[in-house]
């Protein structure tokens, strides 16, 4: 249930997380409930925000169009960015076909989304939004919201109802919105940009999950209200080992993790961590398939939460 003040912490977050083991599945089982759901989606187009290699936006760009036949518009903060995704992706799987987005796509800049919004070209049937940042210091973004607040909510709001009249008319089309365990910490909706409190990086980072969450239904109701064939869902994508975590490990531990990637995978799989490519099925299937429920919050492949207050 979100709560409307409480102070958020790194303990908190931890709990939350633990509170979810006992519906996770095992590696090996998740790969093979997946590999039952994988089908073919037909020609569809998907744009993925936060799609740099690494991290779960380009995890799930290879798999939906490796495992869907999606075409596949990959989005990053530059343009130059965005194409050495597309390139690297390109590089080890060169039949897929996905390509790099025309524009920047700088959430933190709602005058840079707008225009991206604005540029976009052609049919769209599915808009992940997975891009965003975790546990970062107090900073703003260009409109001076605060930046979990600005980037992970904000700009995919503007991001999604600027692209709706597109996405309506597209093929069973669908916002996957990456959420996370985190936002049971809750959110204060009297102080979303903490001008009243101390900033505590946690609680800004869950409270920012929590907006996911309730703007996801809040779609998913108003679009079903108006006959709108939109459907919307958000996910928790399991602690995984990303390159999100920067703000979190000292710099000793991350320059360890460049060095020796396969050893850094191996010691977070000890830890209870999903690789990528894991934690990118559960939004990999939702923008595929769909999920039971418009609206729903998915804690893990395939299963929706049904806690109080949601």
């Amino acid at each position: 249930e979100f709560s409307s003040s409480a102070m958020m912490s790194r303990r908190k977050y931890v709990a939350a997380l633990a509170s979810l083991a006992a519906v996770n599945l095992s590696a090996g089982d998740l790969s093979a409930a997946y590999a039952a759901q994988a089908s073919s989606a037909g020609k569809k187009v998907v744009l993925i925000t936060g799609a740099s290699p690494g991290g779960l936006g380009y995890a799930t760009a290879e798999a939906l169009a490796a495992e869907y036949g999606f075409e596949v518009v990959m989005s990053c903060r530059t343009v130059e960015k965005s194409a050495e995704a597309a390139r690297t992706l390109l590089e080890s799987r060169p039949a897929l076909n996905v390509r790099a987005a025309e524009m920047p796509l700088e959430l933190s800049d709602l005058g840079t989304v707008s225009a991206f919004a604005k540029a976009w070209k052609g049919p769209l049937d599915c808009l992940v939004c997975n891009a965003g940042i975790m546990a970062a210091p107090y900073g703003t973004t260009k409109q001076n919201h605060e930046m979990h607040y600005g980037v992970n909510h904000l700009g995919h709001f503007a991001l999604t109802n600027q692209l709706l009249p597109v996405l309506r008319n597209g093929n069973e089309p669908k916002v996957v919105s990456v959420s996370s365990a985190a936002s049971f910490l809750g959110i204060d909706v009297d102080d979303l940009e903490w001008q009243k409190r101390k900033y505590e990086k946690w609680g800004a980072y869950g409270a920012s999950k929590a907006a996911n969450v309730l703007f996801t239904d809040s779609l998913a109701t108003r679009e079903q209200a108006a006959g709108s064939p939109v459907k919307a869902f958000s996910c928790h994508p399991g602690v995984v080992n990303t390159n999100l975590a920067r703000y979190i490990l000292p710099d000793s531990m991350q320059e360890k993790k460049r060095q020796d990637e396969v050893g850094s995978q191996r010691t977070g799989k000890l830890f209870g961590m999903r690789t990528v490519e894991d934690g990118a099925r559960c939004q990999t299937d939702l923008a595929a398939n769909g999920g039971n429920a418009n609206g729903d919050f998915y804690i893990d492949f395939n299963k929706p939460y049904r806690g109080a207050g949601m």
